[in-house]
């Protein structure tokens, strides 16, 4: 699956959306970005910017449509029987309904292990999709 997301405004929401989406304001043009390994790192929850992570797997979605996107997702994961894989499965139909790409990834694959853990985002490692 490819985990690139749109970007139209100067802000992203991130993180495991039954724990809340996290802001993080960013420094580039409108277009399609994704995230880079290591684009994850240790954060603590004294943090107003942590991401709390309760399953090991985050989205991404521009900040603009991260209410749009709350409900889509609770919806589609209660339909799924709480099965993320059948969630992300249905990410095209949350691109059509709300008009940007919704990014999706294990945690794993940006912090190296599954920990389920409090994390800050490296601006530094959102970059340009090919």
């Amino acid at each position: 699956m490819d985990a690139a997301f749109d970007v139209r405004t100067d802000s992203i929401a991130i993180g495991d959306p039954a724990m809340g989406l996290v802001h993080y304001a960013l420094a580039v043009p409108a277009g399609r970005y994704r995230l880079e390994a290591g684009a994850l790192r240790a954060g603590d929850d004294s943090d107003a910017t942590a991401i709390r992570l309760d399953g090991p797997y985050l989205f991404v979605v521009d900040a603009s449509a991260e209410e749009e996107f709350l409900r889509w997702f609770h919806r589609a994961f209660d339909e799924c029987g709480y099965i993320i894989p059948r969630v992300v499965e249905r990410l095209e139909e949350a691109t059509a309904g709300l008009g940007v790409r919704v990014g999706f990834y294990w945690e794993e694959e940006l912090v190296g292990e599954a920990r389920e853990g409090t994390y800050r985002l490296d601006p530094a490692k959102v970059v340009k999709s090919a």
